[in-house]
């Protein structure tokens, strides 16, 4: 009788270790992806900043140039509109690149990974709130 109440707590254990170990693993891969969510709501939050600078910056370009800018490079070498090229936190380089269409010219990340839009970052701009635009190319 004894050995029979004594499998039976180690397999009662065992069965509550389990447990532990599959809730716990739930829990660490929520985690995960909230941090990674996280990230990556970062990084878009310093893009839309970032390209709202540089469309501002080619509209004061057009205004004294009666020209859009060629290169986001151009751009940083014109006095009055960017201090800097910025790195694209998308793929940790200097290469925003300049879109001319119909409507105008925009700066979008190199990227094309999908946002949180499911739309890839090379076809997103920031109009003047700071929100993200579609633009067809």
């Amino acid at each position: 009788m004894k050995r029979l109440q004594s499998s039976y707590k180690r397999g009662y254990a065992a069965v509550i270790l389990l447990m532990f170990v599959i809730i716990s693993s739930i829990l660490a891969q929520r985690v995960y992806v909230n941090a990674e969510t996280y990230v990556k709501n970062a990084k878009e939050t310093t893009l839309r900043r970032q390209l709202l600078e540089y469309n501002i910056a080619i509209k004061r370009f057009y205004a004294e140039n009666k020209r859009y800018p060629e290169t986001a490079k151009e751009l940083s070498n014109f006095k009055c509109c960017l201090r800097q090229v910025y790195q694209d936190p998308m793929t940790n380089e200097k290469n925003f690149q300049l879109i001319k269409n119909e409507n105008g010219c925009y700066a979008v990340s190199n990227s094309k990974s999908e946002s949180f839009l499911k739309i890839p970052y090379n076809l997103l701009t920031v109009d003047i709130t700071g929100k993200f635009v579609n633009i067809s190319r």
